[in-house]
């Protein structure tokens, strides 16, 4: 499994970082939002409505025992920034719907953990600058199911994905400033 190292300031240390799509399995994911490469639209980021955009994939292994969404960010000037954690995902959902609430407690679409902004749930994309920022919303398979608390942080999940992960896809967005 490719692993890389980014720092953020958010975080105060590095962490390992899944590269999905160098997994040796793939996971085919897409939305209704926005295609591979596109830009997002305003109303899933926090200039707009701050509403997660709806998400489906294909091709996750028989072996998968769980799911995780990672939304990350690697263009801050901090380094990478985590919007959404959403994990222990049922791997035999296919689908998520736009705008899933932040809130403790299990969701029939998983538990979300905190992003970067040490907030539950999704944090639309909201760059400071005027260059487009790539968001990338990953779907990783794991060979395991995560203990099942509310609220792990990026450190957690990315340990997690790291000793687990199976196979992966990668769907990029482009966001800039309105």
């Amino acid at each position: 499994m490719a692993v890389l190292l980014a720092g953020c300031q958010a975080l105060r240390h590095p962490l390992p970082v899944v590269d999905a799509l160098s997994l040796p399995k793939k996971i085919h994911v897409t939305s209704k939002a926005f295609v591979q490469g596109g830009k997002i639209p305003l109303a899933n980021s926090n200039y707009g409505a701050g509403i997660s955009p709806d998400l489906s994939w294909t091709g996750v292994p028989a072996a998968a025992q769980s799911l995780v969404l990672l939304v990350q960010d690697p263009d801050t000037a901090q380094g990478l920034y985590t919007h959404w954690i959403l994990y222990n995902i049922s791997p035999k959902t296919q689908t998520l719907p736009a705008g899933l609430p932040p809130r403790r407690g299990t969701l029939k679409e998983g538990l979300q953990g905190e992003n970067d902004s040490g907030l539950l749930g999704y944090f639309g994309p909201m760059p400071p600058d005027d260059k487009p920022h790539h968001y990338h919303f990953q779907i990783i398979a794991l060979n395991s199911r995560m203990r099942p608390r509310p609220g792990y942080d990026t450190s957690t999940i990315l340990a997690s994905i790291h000793d687990h992960a199976i196979a992966g896809g990668d769907l990029v967005g482009l966001f800039k400033k309105p």
